[in-house]
């Protein structure tokens, strides 16, 4: 199963990148990868 993640911001805003499932990694939400970019 494949996952993805979505930029949130800049340039390529709205785009999604695929990773393959690795048994341990969760992706981060939209709002804490937000708060820690800004911080």
């Amino acid at each position: 199963m494949k996952q993805e993640i979505r930029i949130i911001g800049g340039k390529y805003r709205g785009k999604k990148l695929h990773f393959p499932a690795i048994e341990g990694l969760r992706p981060t939400t939209d709002r804490v990868r937000e708060t820690l970019f800004n911080w």
